[in-house]
């Protein structure tokens, strides 16, 4: 389609939900999460982040009638030891009588010109076309890992996983996996170190924060006001682990089992990256307690290397490229150059709006 005129583009304020809606229902049919008025509204309203009437939601217009929505989820972002405001990308749409006429490139300059900055993960072709014009900076995949639980059961699940499952197939494997992922929690134990469950985030997650985040370089401000808005509020039934070390709480971490059941996501984890006992007691806990529930399967998001090795370190291994990664940025100097290298990044399930992937 050609390019069109006559294209307006404003940000949605609070009380025009109803008017987005013919859009929801054009380019959702049949995915109800997407639908819902709940979800919405917890995503974009009730966001700890957002600001005055005018959400961070970008719409277009053409003859009044919403054909295309940009929304974001405002955040917090570390950079170095500085905070930035910063929006992370979610449900781009635009009508499909309207698409390839312009109104996806009005929308994402809209963007770019009132955001600093601008976060993406597991974008579309058409989108990242979009931000290679803007000048935004490609940064590879998050690694999506993924560890068997039951093989058994996995294998009774065509096409789960490709070829990972071939990989891992094999009771004998799995059992080894999880002895050793025992083994890492019984020794984490001897040294102190214990898990509970926690129903909230409260003023132990600040506290927590406050100590770790020196480890890491670039990542959103995981305060207990964002984890509470994430994960106590979302209704995605999460279940936290909390690990102590005497009165000190080092670390959590934060699961859910996806719908249907016989599938696990671990959404979040966090620690200091030396604290190796901390991390391993978490963890093993988290699989133990999903495969109490039959889960079959585990995935996760990792993007930051010591992350990563402690996952590897219980049998999670990578599955397929993982999500896209793209930042755009009107910064400049110090924290242009933090924001841009891809090694500084610490990114989880916790970030953007991806969730479990694999079928």
């Amino acid at each position: 389609m050609s390019r069109i005129d006559g294209i307006e583009v404003t940000r949605l304020k609070s009380d025009e939900y109803p008017s987005l809606l013919p859009l929801l229902e054009q380019g959702y049919a049949g995915r109800e999460t997407k639908l819902s008025p709940e979800r919405w509204r917890w995503q974009y309203l009730e966001n700890p982040r957002q600001q005055g009437p005018e959400l961070c939601t970008w719409v277009a217009r053409i003859g009044g009638a919403i054909v295309g929505q940009r929304p974001t989820m405002p955040t917090v972002l570390k950079i170095g030891d500085e905070y930035y405001d910063a929006h992370w990308a979610s449900d781009f749409l635009v009508h499909p009588d309207y698409q390839g006429s312009g109104v996806g490139s009005r929308l994402m300059e809209s963007v770019h010109r009132e955001a600093d900055i601008f976060l993406t993960l597991d974008s579309s072709p058409a989108s990242r076309r979009i931000y290679a014009k803007l000048g935004f900076a490609w940064m590879g995949f998050v690694p999506r890992l993924v560890r068997v639980c039951d093989p058994g059961r996995l294998a009774l699940k065509a096409g789960l996983l490709g070829r990972m499952a071939g990989r891992m197939a094999g009771a004998a494997l799995v059992r080894a996996w999880d002895w050793r992922s025992g083994r890492r929690a019984a020794v984490a134990s001897a040294r102190g170190v214990e898990v509970e469950r926690a129903e909230s985030f409260g003023a132990w997650a600040d506290e927590l924060w406050e100590r770790v985040r020196g480890h890491y370089r670039v990542m959103t401000k995981r305060d207990a006001t964002f984890l509470n808005w994430r994960y106590t509020a979302s209704r995605d039934f999460c279940r936290i682990l909390v690990v102590r070390r005497g009165p000190l709480s080092t670390g959590y971490l934060v699961y859910r089992i996806v719908e249907g059941g016989g599938r696990g996501f671990l959404s979040d984890l966090l620690g200091a990256p030396d604290d190796g006992a901390s991390l391993d007691l978490l963890i093993a806990r988290a699989l133990e307690e999903l495969r109490a529930e039959g889960v079959a399967a585990v995935e996760t998001f990792a993007l930051h290397p010591a992350l990563r090795r402690r996952l590897r370190a219980h049998g999670f291994v990578r599955s397929g490229p993982g999500v896209t990664f793209i930042v755009g940025t009107r910064l400049g100097g110090e924290a242009r150059a933090l924001l841009l290298g891809r090694k500084n990044w610490f990114i989880t399930g916790a970030d953007g709006d991806v969730g479990p992937v694999f079928r």
